[in-house]
């Protein structure tokens, strides 16, 4: 060093910061180990190794893969709290949080709790939304169900098979 304010080289394990040799470079910026000075991070990362490896981010922006994003990619959600991508359910196209799915992949519907490939017995697969919905039936089909339930009834009881079948296994009506 020139004197107390300047340096043309700090000594082996220092860095120079601007108005000193540190053993350790302030936030922000990273050890240049060939040069001996502190060289500042990418503006997106709050602490990095080298100019291309950050290990955390600023605000707004989201750690993958050791680089600081303003967006996560397909199947990342952005985790405000720890400034990281974090993974969505499986099988989960995009979300919010890594507890619900907004869109599942490809050939998977949304159940409630997860992305599956089918729905549960009550439910019918909705192929625009991806997801599970109650299957409701149109006013016809409930007409429908109702005339041939009369009918079956109608026909069993003419015959009398509804009071064998009553007779012999009260269960099976």
């Amino acid at each position: 060093c020139n004197d107390a304010t300047s340096c043309t080289l700090c000594d082996n394990g220092y860095y120079w910061s601007g108005s000193a040799c540190f053993i350790d470079c302030p936030i922000s910026t990273w050890k240049d180990s060939t040069n001996r000075i502190c060289k500042d991070c990418p503006v997106s990362c709050y602490e990095c190794s080298s100019f291309s490896n950050c290990s955390s981010c600023n605000s707004g922006y989201f750690l993958l893969d050791n680089s600081c994003l303003s967006s996560c990619i397909e199947g990342l959600w952005k985790n405000n709290v720890t400034n990281t991508c974090d993974s969505c359910l499986p099988n989960c196209q995009t979300c919010h949080n890594g507890a619900y799915c907004d869109f599942c992949n490809s050939t998977y519907y949304w159940n409630g709790t997860g992305c599956s490939k089918s729905c549960p017995e009550d439910m019918i697969k909705e192929e625009v939304s991806r997801t599970c919905e109650p299957w409701v039936a149109s006013p016809e089909v409930k007409v429908a169900a109702t005339v041939m339930q009369a009918t079956v009834t109608s026909a069993l009881t003419s015959s009398g098979a509804v009071s064998m079948l009553s007779g012999a296994n009260p269960t099976l009506l």
